[in-house]
């Protein structure tokens, strides 16, 4: 028998559940931080379809309004928009080390990256990352050298102030039907790591399609990524 507890905000929730829980998130705008830092759990907007947003803005610097470093967490349905004031780390959705998962999720920063992952696992399908400052989704590995890998699926990365997607520092990116439109800088920046693409496409970007580094190792990038 499912049990139905209500509690004041989502992250008195999280605090309160343990593996496998399913949080249930009714419609409005809920002005607080989400940390990550325990149970494997889900976030989900309820009902489905149902306006759900999640916004951290502050003066302190690196805060992420979704910060990921353990677990295996999935958010589902969710709007999520962000501002902090710093040049390194700053993420709507950071996840550090950590296996996430955004599922149909609208991604907002007005200050930096819509999404970014160092080292750990990341999964986006059926998202949205846009109107962001500085990057859509930027992947890296870890500073202990732990490999970020990112699959990224049926996914738009449009009107962000830099690239669109950012591969750097040996992270690896499997791309399959991602849209990188109107971005300030590249579609997709491949500066250095790995990655396999499937029915990409790049078209408006300011600095061009595709921006691919000698060490980057792609067998399919350029025959993948329809340049429009």
């Amino acid at each position: 028998m499912d049990l139905m507890v209500w509690y004041k905000s989502i992250g008195e929730a999280i605090k309160s559940v343990s593996d496998g829980t399913t949080i249930n998130i009714g419609p409005g705008t809920y002005r607080e931080r989400i940390i990550l830092d325990g149970p494997s759990i889900t976030l989900q907007a309820s009902p489905e379809g149902s306006d759900v947003t999640i916004i951290h803005e502050t003066e302190k610097p690196y805060e992420a309004t979704v910060y990921a470093t353990s677990g295996n967490c999935t958010l589902k349905g969710l709007k999520i928009a962000h501002r902090s004031p710093s040049v390194a780390n700053n993420y709507a959705v950071f996840a550090q080390g950590a296996n996430l998962t955004l599922e149909d999720c609208d991604i907002i920063s007005a200050t930096g990256s819509g999404i970014g992952l160092e080292g750990g696992q990341l999964t986006v399908s059926g998202c949205r990352i846009h109107r962001c400052k500085q990057h859509g989704i930027a992947l890296f590995n870890s500073l202990e050298d732990v490999e970020g890998h990112a699959l990224v699926r049926n996914t738009s990365v449009s009107d962000n102030g830099l690239e669109g997607v950012l591969v750097r520092d040996g992270a690896s990116l499997e791309a399959d039907t991602v849209k990188a439109i109107h971005n300030a800088g590249h579609g997709f920046n491949l500066s250095g790591g790995s990655g396999a693409f499937r029915s990409c496409t790049s078209s408006a970007n300011g600095k061009g399609a595709v921006l691919m580094g000698n060490d980057f190792e792609s067998k399919s990038a350029q025959r993948q990524i329809a340049s429009q």
